[in-house]
């Protein structure tokens, strides 16, 4: 078996990759397939990369809107009632009044009970773990060197990946569940 390392291109100090097996038998590793294995890498990592990029970008934008969102919530909800304060003191307008401090405290319970910030929190925090449980599950894949147990570790890779899934899915129902009004 080769014990030889591959060091990836402009990568002189970075971590070792496993060189693919000799199809030949004869020791010796082509230069056409090695060239072709450290491309297939370099393409998997950077592909891995996108992924998660796009993942977390596909959280974070709804997130940054969601912030905007409830700030504008928390604005209108000021500002009806500082209206309200106006109508009713300088003008007299009680009814008028009435009705808008009615809306600036409708918003702010809707923006306080549902506890958004809470919510947006949590759901930052299980991108992070799902981004660790993925990570950690292709960098097992790439260090599986051993033809004679590659299929046992493919599976327990696979099993510790799908644990920790249904893990995170376990504990974002709990968490979700005990949110006011989503019941």
């Amino acid at each position: 078996m080769n014990t030889e390392k591959l060091v990836l291109p402009g990568e002189q100090n970075a971590a070792k990759y496993p060189l693919p097996l000799d199809p030949t038998g004869n020791g010796s590793v082509p230069p056409e397939l090695l060239a072709a294995w450290t491309q297939s890498m370099i393409n998997g990592f950077k592909q891995n990369e996108q992924m998660f990029q796009h993942t977390l970008n596909a959280f974070l934008n709804p997130y940054r809107l969601t912030v905007g969102l409830y700030g504008t919530l928390f604005a209108v909800g000021l500002g009806l009632f500082i209206l309200a304060a106006i109508l009713g003191l300088q003008r007299g307008e009680a009814v008028t009044a009435m009705v808008f401090a009615g809306l600036s405290v409708a918003t702010f319970l809707g923006f306080f009970l549902r506890q958004p910030l809470q919510a947006l929190e949590e759901n930052l925090e299980f991108i992070t773990w799902l981004g660790v449980a993925f990570n950690t599950y292709w960098t097992r894949l790439m260090y599986l060197q051993d033809p004679k147990t590659v299929q046992a570790d493919l599976k327990a890779a696979e099993d510790d990946f799908r644990t920790s899934i249904e893990s995170l899915i376990a504990k974002h129902a709990e968490l979700r569940g005990k949110r006011p009004g989503t019941s």
